[in-house]
Formats: C-alpha cells, structure tokens, sequence
C-alpha cells in the first residue's frame, strides 16, 4: 500500500507492474491541499464511467485498488474515509 498525501496537484503512474498485481493507493487531501484545491490524475488507470472521486476535505483521504489484467490497469475507490 501507497500512502500519498495531497499538498499540491499531482498525477500517479505506475512502472514495473506485472500482469495480476494488485495495489493499494491511499490519497490523504491535507489542508495545503484543500486550500490550494489539489486534483489527482491518473496516468493510464481505468476507472468505471472514469470516475475516481477524489476527497477534497482535509484530513479526509480516498482508498484506490489498481490491478494490471492483460495489458490494463484497471482501478477502483472507496471514497471518503476520516483520517484525523
């Protein structure tokens, strides 16, 4: 698991990944981040509808699993768990 806290914009990739690996990724917005209305991309990520909601109250974060199937990384989220 990929704790990532958000101060600022960023965007997540993933390089050496084989075929059946499964992460975890949890985004934490910190309050830099609310304040500054940080945004989370994804490089090459498949998500349902392309929809990862993405918590944007500080303190609060977004669980994100991503699984490599053929040649896809294919993702999914729980959203808003409180981290204070």
């Amino acid at each position: 698991i990929f704790h990532v806290k958000m101060d600022a914009s960023g965007r997540i990739s993933f390089t050496n990944f084989t075929e059946g690996q499964k992460v975890h990724v949890l985004v934490e917005m910190t309050t830099t981040g609310a304040g500054a209305g940080a945004n989370l991309t994804w490089d090459s990520v498949l998500f349902n509808n392309n929809n990862f909601n993405q918590i944007g109250t500080a303190s609060h974060g977004t669980l994100y699993e991503v699984i490599k199937i053929g040649s896809k990384l294919l993702g999914k989220h729980e959203y808003d768990y409180d981290l204070s």
